[in-house]
């Protein structure tokens, strides 16, 4: 069986997902293609998924799905038309609103096949009319698959049939991460930024935009060190910069709260499992998320988690069980419970064995590949 994976970027978690399914299904004798939109004016396909793919020799082309002007639009649905007449895809998993409408006419064009799309999350400040360009697009898909219970819900209230809604969750390659144990990465990462040996470190993994709230932690880590007397402390943002204008409103901040000694931006990183392990807490305020694999990474690499609970995190988070939830509009909030789950070490301890267990347990990365591998399966056999 072939499969075409077609997404407006190869990016962050939902760019992993589709890396990943496409090299481990290659694995298990399908035959996978990537299209997606490269390097474009605000969108930059992450260098290490495009790597992956070709040493897996899995084909990565590109077209610009990004942009939602009718000329890029147009021109995108042309060159899958005549790249699925080439390739004669038996199904075409498309990654997003914009992609799932290309490829739903791109197919119409040459040979219809099933269309399936995966729905991860819509940001909140979305315009009315992507919303419902987007909910059209999903109309015309023989499936759509979200990550959590929420965005089920959505498109049940958005009118979309439940037989036509599929629940998968994103896991993790569990395996992967036993490499990375506390202290291991220690000295080198200390000396690398110049920390001290008795610093509280505090990570949080997010590309740099205003949905994923950094400011409220950059506020929380001002309230934890002048109310909490905590001046050895320091906070890792790890992630590229999205939205350059709020890079700049979070540079202005932290000058005005005179943390500049305090806060380090690593830009993008390859492997930011070695901060995460070595950090006394992971904070993750976000606004709006349509899982938050970030968060299940922190807790496979056992760093106790404090983050907002909305929307898609809800599906893994468990207030005082698996980690602390905060008002993420509330940094007083969020600096609290840093500091309570970093001094309590036996709640830290609880914590962190607890989180360890929902991610083996209901997060596991073969049972994400088993899903998607039984609904191709099926939607061949309805073709």
């Amino acid at each position: 069986m072939k499969i075409a994976m077609v997404t407006s970027a190869l990016q962050s978690g939902a760019g992993r997902v589709i890396t990943d399914l496409c090299i481990d299904l290659k694995n298990r004798g399908f035959e996978s293609f990537v299209i997606s939109s490269g390097n474009v004016d605000g969108s930059i396909d992450w260098e290490n998924y495009i790597v992956q793919l070709q040493n897996a020799k899995i084909h990565y082309d590109t077209t610009d799905l990004f942009h939602r002007n009718t000329e890029c639009f147009w021109n995108s649905v042309n060159f899958l038309t005549e790249l699925f007449a080439k390739t004669k895809p038996d199904i075409i998993h498309a990654h997003g609103g914009v992609s799932a409408l290309a490829a739903y006419l791109s197919s119409k064009m040459y040979n219809p096949v099933p269309v399936i799309t995966s729905f991860y999350s819509w940001n909140i400040n979305r315009p009315t009319w992507m919303n419902f360009a987007d909910i059209l697009a999903f109309r015309c898909c023989h499936r759509i698959i979200v990550a959590t219970d929420y965005y089920f819900q959505f498109l049940l209230k958005e009118g979309l049939d439940h037989q036509n809604v599929s629940k998968i969750h994103l896991g993790l390659k569990t395996d992967l991460f036993s490499q990375y144990k506390r202290n291991q990465f220690k000295k080198e990462l200390f000396s690398q930024y110049c920390f001290n040996s008795d610093d509280w470190i505090i990570s949080m993994l997010a590309v740099i935009e205003p949905r994923k709230n950094q400011i409220a932690a950059i506020e929380a880590l001002y309230h934890l060190i002048h109310k909490y007397g905590k001046e050895s402390v320091k906070m890792i943002f790890i992630g590229n910069i999205k939205d350059q204008c709020y890079f700049d409103t979070l540079q202005n901040r932290i000058d005005q709260l005179n943390l500049g000694n305090s806060i380090v931006f690593t830009g993008y990183c390859n492997d930011p499992n070695p901060i995460i392990a070595e950090s006394d807490a992971f904070v993750f305020p976000t606004l709006s998320e349509g899982l938050g694999i970030a968060i299940l990474e922190a807790m496979i690499l056992k760093t106790p988690v404090v983050s907002s609970c909305i929307e898609g995190t809800a599906e893994i988070l468990r207030n005082n069980e698996n980690c602390l939830t905060v008002d993420p509009n509330n940094p007083e909030d969020i600096a609290a419970k840093l500091f309570h789950v970093i001094t309590n070490r036996e709640l830290s301890k609880k914590l962190i064995q607890k989180a360890y267990d929902t991610v083996i347990h209901e997060f596991d990365w073969e049972q994400t590949l088993t899903q998607h591998i039984q609904l191709y399966e099926n939607m061949k056999i309805l073709e």
